[in-house]
């Protein structure tokens, strides 16, 4: 500031600034919005367990997860219905049971299943799925669209909601 020249203040520099720092943070504002509101990206409503189709794709075991084995990325789904049945595929055969869903505990029932033998990796899948489906003490959480099965012990899938 020069001596002799008073400060001019700007009212709107203020605004600006915050807009400026928002625009740095990735917090875009719109036009049409008032003063102090954010303009953010629509995300999706969580899926609920029950009625969604779950299609599997990774294999949880304690705080690693992993791929499922090579050729099964599109074999493996479960599906809760609200009548208290799950059914799906394990990557080679298909199962049918009960699951007793209250708060984030399932409990799974004994399951049918098709007895079909298959090649290595869909067995494999299928072995390591049957895991955390035979648990009597499951866990389950929701992360948007993407859900975790965690029997006890650690043993887990993960899955998200199919379109």
């Amino acid at each position: 500031m020069r001596e002799g020249h008073p400060a001019v203040r700007d009212p709107d520099v203020p605004r600006l600034q915050r807009q400026a720092h928002r625009r740095r943070h990735g917090q875009e504002t719109h036009p049409d919005h008032r003063e102090g509101r954010h303009h953010r990206p629509h995300l999706p409503a969580p899926a609920p367990l029950t009625g969604t189709d779950w299609r599997i794709t990774t294999l949880l075991s304690g705080s690693s997860a992993s791929s499922l084995p090579a050729g099964t990325e599109k074999a493996a789904r479960i599906a809760f219905g609200r009548d208290g049945t799950v059914h799906g595929t394990l990557g080679c055969n298909s199962f049918r049971g009960k699951a007793a869903v209250n708060g984030s505990a399932v409990t799974f029932g004994p399951l049918v299943t098709t007895r079909k033998m298959c090649p290595d990796p869909e067995m494999r899948l299928e072995r390591a799925l049957r895991q955390v489906l035979d648990g009597k003490h499951t866990t389950y959480r929701i992360d948007r669209r993407t859900l975790s099965l965690t029997a006890q012990g650690g043993k887990g899938l993960g899955a998200s909601a199919a379109e």
